[in-house]
């Protein structure tokens, strides 16, 4: 290396550090902002549906002042009572602090997994495009609770990688007390023969009933299994806002008979297709084990029925762990571009989604989509290469 050109670099390597802090601060701007809110629509929702328990009245049916229906296993109501003897308000701005510090969190801990220095340049890089990720942003202005689920996926999967399964279960189970949907990656560890994450998965599920069982109720318990949670798989909607695979062809197509025939195919064939992969090809050896989480994340947001673009701030964890995979395994500039371009799709949000062609007004499932086959292909290439 010519030593004249040394400087020269030393100048722009300091530059470019200052700019990526820069840009930096200004982005946590974003995620410290919900804290000015005065509403919070879906902390609303957690905080009057516990309201109406406290009262005697059915928090899943007696909306009360709630934004809409409580829609989430009974255990949330247990963690919400404590905030119902203070204000709304006040009650609203303390759990999106909560909210902030588990996106926080959960962004030190996915950089911590993938080797990269949370403050080194490419650690910055990452955390601003986490920070701008729409549905981040939208999951702290709505009051949802998807951080706290982020923060729990994310610690069963540090815990499994440093081969601490008890944790791992006790996070995994965690986090499917709050949001049903990460039950799926109990696929991993239940084909790979772990039986400790299991057993501690399930003790967690159940000394959580015993201690919320008499104190819900089980009227409450039996409105969620009979009612509510088979609606979670039926209930779709064709608005902008539903990224999964139902709202996409709800947007397409008029016909309900026709709809639902479509769906049920491609959501059993997408099923069959993913788990099968994933029994065959699921090894505990880290690399593949990531890309099989990434796969089944991506699978949960797709197939559900109603995944709204805050759900998708758990596509962070694949955006991220796929991210790692290429880097480590130093493949081309074609496969961050792909991710690239999967990352901009789920990222954006249309303030005035009608203005354009219904087709497009699908970028986020396309985003998702796109991921998913993206990370089937790299843990098929993978596999060739063993």
């Amino acid at each position: 290396m010519d030593l004249s050109l040394k400087p020269k670099i030393i100048k722009n390597g300091i530059l470019i550090r200052l700019v990526l802090i820069v840009i930096l601060v200004l982005s946590s701007l974003f995620i410290l902002k919900p804290l000015t809110y005065n509403n919070y629509p879906d902390f609303g929702s957690y905080y009057y549906s516990t309201k109406n328990l406290t009262e005697g009245r059915n928090p899943y049916f007696d909306l009360g002042n709630r934004f809409g229906f409580f829609l989430y296993p009974p255990p949330v109501l247990f963690l919400f009572l404590p905030l119902t003897l203070i204000s709304y308000s006040v009650a609203g701005k303390i759990f999106t602090a909560i909210s902030i510090f588990c996106f926080l969190l959960s962004i030190y801990l996915l950089l911590k997994i993938i080797n990269i220095k949370p403050f080194s340049n490419l650690g910055m890089f990452l955390s601003i495009l986490a920070f701008n990720f729409f549905p981040a942003k939208f999951t702290l202005g709505m009051g949802q609770i998807n951080n706290i689920v982020l923060l729990g996926v994310i610690l069963f999967i540090y815990f499994s990688l440093n081969k601490e399964w008890i944790y791992s279960g006790i996070f995994l189970a965690l986090a499917s007390l709050l949001k049903v949907w990460p039950v799926i990656l109990l696929t991993v560890p239940l084909i790979n023969s772990r039986w400790k994450i299991l057993s501690s998965f399930a003790a967690v599920l159940a000394f959580v009933f015993m201690i919320t069982y008499p104190i819900l109720g089980k009227d409450v318990y039996y409105y969620f299994f009979l009612v509510t949670l088979p609606s979670l798989f039926t209930n779709t909607a064709g608005t902008y806002y539903n990224q999964s695979l139902s709202g996409f062809l709800l947007r397409q197509i008029n016909n309900p008979a026709t709809f639902k025939a479509i769906r049920d195919i491609l959501d059993l064939m997408i099923l069959s297709a993913t788990l099968y992969l994933t029994m065959k090809f699921s090894q505990i050896k880290n690399n593949i084990m990531l890309l099989n989480v990434s796969v089944l994340i991506t699978l949960s947001l797709i197939l559900t029925s109603t995944s709204w673009q805050h759900h998708f701030v758990w596509l962070l964890v694949p955006l991220f762990l796929t991210f790692s995979y290429i880097r480590k395994n130093k493949m081309n500039l074609k496969y961050y571009f792909a991710l690239g371009v999967s990352y901009v799709l789920v990222a954006l949000n249309l303030k005035n989604p009608s203005s354009i062609p219904v087709l497009f007004q699908s970028h986020v499932f396309f985003g998702a989509f796109l991921l998913y086959i993206f990370d089937i292909r790299l843990l098929m290439k993978r596999i060739n290469t063993l």
